[in-house]
């Protein structure tokens, strides 16, 4: 595991996580912290087992002092941390309070995250998208079960 702890250049910002890879359990534990549903918890971790993921960057904050928001510092910190990893997971905290006007999950979206499930403290998104969409429709898939109808003899 490698701690990541970036500031901005004069401590308007910082981001906090860690990088792991699929083997190891740091990742998962913040999975169980946060994803409630067994069963979309254990496809999260066995299709992120099943594509061999060697850098999951877990974001565990971004915080940008009030007075600097919106001023493309929490971007650049991301983008930053993101450079050094195949995917990365974190959850959009609904209870975070934030800037008037500012939509958190479309900050991230416009990063490249997807939202591939709801938790009780908020999406939980992925980056890059098109391995979260990939990864949203193992989560919903439901295969049509045929159920044959019983002859009575």
């Amino acid at each position: 595991m490698k701690n990541i702890n970036l500031e901005s250049e004069n401590s308007e910002g910082c981001l906090e996580g860690y990088i792991v890879n699929c083997l190891e359990e740091n990742y998962q534990n913040f999975l169980l912290n946060n994803v409630e549903n067994s069963e979309q918890l254990n496809t999260i971790i066995n299709f992120i087992k099943e594509n061999k993921i060697e850098k999951i960057l877990v974001v565990k904050n971004l915080n940008v002092n009030e007075e600097y928001q919106g001023q493309g510092i929490g971007r650049s910190l991301l983008d930053e941390a993101l450079e050094d990893c195949d995917i990365s997971i974190l959850i959009s905290d609904k209870y975070e309070s934030q800037r008037e006007g500012f939509n958190l999950n479309k900050f991230y979206e416009d990063s490249d995250f997807l939202t591939i499930t709801e938790t009780s403290a908020g999406s939980l998104m992925c980056y890059p998208s098109d391995f979260a969409e990939q990864l949203k429709e193992k989560i919903y898939y439901k295969p049509n079960v045929i159920k044959k109808k019983s002859r009575k003899i």
